[in-house]
């Protein structure tokens, strides 16, 4: 089959995007490129819950549609200014998370399994969220469970559901976890502290796909995504007989890790400063800086907590202090960067330059994305808009005029 029919094939009639467009953007206009960054943009939002069947299978096809796009205009070497955003952002500018962000995008668009590993507080949650919101699934629930959560006694009903009176204390029906992220994505937290006969049940439904409520008979068939993420060494458990080798393999299609905070400091800056003008956006209050002596703290700091103990410290430090204009080192609790790493002024100057050129690229994407609209540039970008117009101002960046707003 062509191209052209593989695609049109994918559409329901009613509501077809009709690929004649394509052509036309092509030979008349030669705007080829914006037609791309519509049609993407306008699939995880403008997609009512009726139409969510036609958003996945055009979601399917957008492969093809840059194949169209490349047989017509070779020339155009991008069909959107810089990279797909994520969303929520996963802040980092070191190599190996713009190598993760980068894989995070290949892979969200293809229905593998995928294990997140890392230590707690790395932000695998984040990842698990952008593996659904970038992927074909995205129009349908991403569930999350954390399998600490709750007692492995009820972890069963949790995942699979129960028929009433299965047990004592199931007066009604009830649909499992699993069947509820149907056609979606199911992340399973900390796997790693699941009970081995619970293990064997979850490898059924990744090889079968299909999942049986207890106290029933019959199976039901299930079409979910999972993405599983732990703090732990699988592969050390599977040693110790304390996790099934077969399902390791199984849901390890892709496997991300993501390094702890202090392998990659120079992301520290730039995620201080996120945390920071996140929690002043949600406050309310006046922006805030991070002085020279604060941040040879934080770059000090073996952040033992990661991602979230630097949030947290950035929280308390506002919630102390919510008229201080600038984050003093002596505002941060006694623990931090206390004799730890010796941090020099001219490093301290190199990620100063590292943060200032993120935030450029990230600025410059974002208003390339949102074709110039400032308002949605700042929203996008986690600050506010007055917040936005000071950083064009400082980093002298002058959006496109078009919808500049």
């Amino acid at each position: 089959m062509a191209p052209r029919e593989s695609v049109q094939s994918g559409l329901h009639d009613r509501d077809a995007w009709n690929l004649s467009m394509v052509d036309h953007e092509c030979k008349c206009t030669g705007r080829l490129d914006s037609f791309m960054i519509e049609f993407r943009a306008f699939l995880p939002y403008d997609i009512s819950d009726d139409r969510c069947d036609t958003a996945r299978n055009v979601y399917r096809v957008i492969p093809l549609l840059e194949w169209l796009v490349g047989s017509c205009c070779p020339s155009i070497s991008s069909l959107r200014p810089g990279e797909t955003q994520l969303s929520p952002p996963f802040v980092g500018d070191s190599r190996s998370i713009r190598e993760l962000k980068q894989q995070v995008r290949l892979v969200a668009r293809s229905d593998v399994h995928v294990l997140i590993e890392g230590e707690s507080g790395t932000g695998k949650e984040v990842i698990a969220r952008n593996v659904h919101s970038l992927g074909p699934r995205n129009p349908r629930p991403l569930v999350i469970l954390n399998c600490l959560e709750m007692p492995p006694a009820l972890m069963q009903s949790e995942l699979f559901g129960h028929l009433k009176g299965s047990f004592t204390g199931a007066s009604r029906d009830r649909i499992g976890l699993i069947e509820s992220a149907s056609g979606g994505t199911l992340f399973l937290d900390e796997v790693g502290e699941m009970p081995k006969a619970l293990q064997a049940m979850l490898l059924r439904v990744l090889q079968e796909k299909e999942v049986r409520r207890i106290g029933e008979s019959a199976r039901r068939r299930v079409d979910v995504r999972f993405v599983f993420a732990t703090n732990r060494n699988l592969r050390e458990l599977v040693v110790k007989k304390r996790f099934r080798l077969d399902l390791y393999h199984r849901m390890s299609s892709v496997r991300f890790h993501i390094p702890p905070l202090r392998e990659r400091r120079s992301d520290i800056p730039p995620l201080a400063q996120y945390f920071l003008e996140l929690s002043a956006r949600k406050s309310g209050h006046l922006e805030r800086s991070i002085t020279s002596a604060a941040m040879k703290r934080f770059l000090a700091h073996s952040w033992p907590g990661n991602v979230r103990e630097l949030r947290n410290e950035i929280e308390r430090a506002i919630a102390l202090y919510p008229e201080a204009r600038k984050i003093e080192a002596s505002m941060l609790s006694p623990h931090i960067g206390c004799g730890e790493v010796e941090v020099s002024d001219e490093e301290l100057v190199k990620l100063h330059e590292a943060v200032k050129r993120l935030e450029c690229r990230m600025i410059g994407e974002a208003l390339e994305t949102f074709h110039g609209n400032r308002t949605r540039t700042a929203n996008h970008l986690g600050i506010t808009r007055q917040g936005l117009l000071k950083k064009l101002k400082r980093y002298g960046i002058s959006p496109p005029r078009r919808n500049a707003d």
